[in-house]
């Protein structure tokens, strides 16, 4: 019985350790219109190409696209836990592009964007979003129930 005891407690310590860290991968979800988004692909949040933004992250549905199924996001500044970001702050993006290439854009709509978890280079980042964005022909979707997390680069 003993020679069973303890192969049998460090298969349970392994997978309580396994479950833990497969927590954190990276991936974006948010509905559009109704529609469930799940995006597994992107470059780590970094302040690399940002432009009027700090730091920047960019989702994506299939790996290496860059004309459709991306959803990025520009924040101005270290992100701050628990402050909701929103229309009108010199540096805030949020982009949308679907399957169609039509992109909708924070400029023409209303989303807001909170931090959960921000734990700097080297760190992961975490955080909702919901709101409405347009296109420039003024067709708008909402956007709701939008997670993300992923890593943030180190800056080397």
């Amino acid at each position: 019985m003993k020679q069973l005891f303890i192969p049998v407690i460090l298969l349970f310590a392994l997978l309580a350790f396994a479950c833990k860290k497969s927590k954190e991968y990276v991936h974006c979800t948010f509905t559009v219109n109704g529609v469930d988004k799940n995006y597994e692909n992107s470059d780590y949040f970094s302040t690399s190409l940002c432009g009027a933004s700090t730091w920047c992250g960019h989702f994506t549905r299939e790996p290496l696209t860059a004309t459709k199924n991306y959803m990025k996001f520009g924040i101005p500044g270290d992100p701050v836990v628990g402050r909701i970001y929103t229309n009108g702050e010199h540096g805030y993006k949020v982009v949308y592009r679907n399957e169609y290439e039509t992109e909708y854009t924070l400029g023409f709509g209303q989303m807001n964007l909170s931090f959960t978890r921000w734990d700097g280079a080297g760190g992961w980042a975490e955080g909702t979003f919901s709101g409405w964005l347009k296109s420039l022909a003024g067709d708008s979707i909402q956007i709701s129930n939008g997670y993300f997390q992923n890593m943030v680069s180190s800056g080397e």
